[in-house]
């Protein structure tokens, strides 16, 4: 008797206890799957706040050296001229 057979043979002898097995089983991991899923929301939405908690940080952190380049240049007498390039060539400028 080949291999192949022999496995169906005890796949049909054992199907009773494999289906409820089966059963049993798929309720687990659905259970588990949920709990996946809603850690995956929590931990997406704890990872959104700290981005925005760097970036708040980043942006104000950012403001102040500005605001220290720009009293440096006074005290040396240097206009101070700021605007927000939108387009690369105006980077460049």
């Amino acid at each position: 008797m080949s291999n192949f057979k022999k496995v169906i043979e005890i796949e049909k002898k054992y199907e009773h206890i494999l289906t409820t097995s089966k059963k049993k089983y798929e309720k687990e991991i659905e259970k588990v799957k949920e709990e996946l899923i809603l850690n995956e929301d929590a931990m997406k939405q704890d990872f959104i706040k700290e981005l925005e908690k760097n970036y708040a940080k980043s942006i104000k952190e950012y403001n102040l050296e500005g605001e220290k380049m720009v009293k440096k240049a006074h005290e040396h007498n240097l206009n101070v001229m700021v605007w927000t390039a939108n387009q690369e060539r105006e980077m460049k400028k």
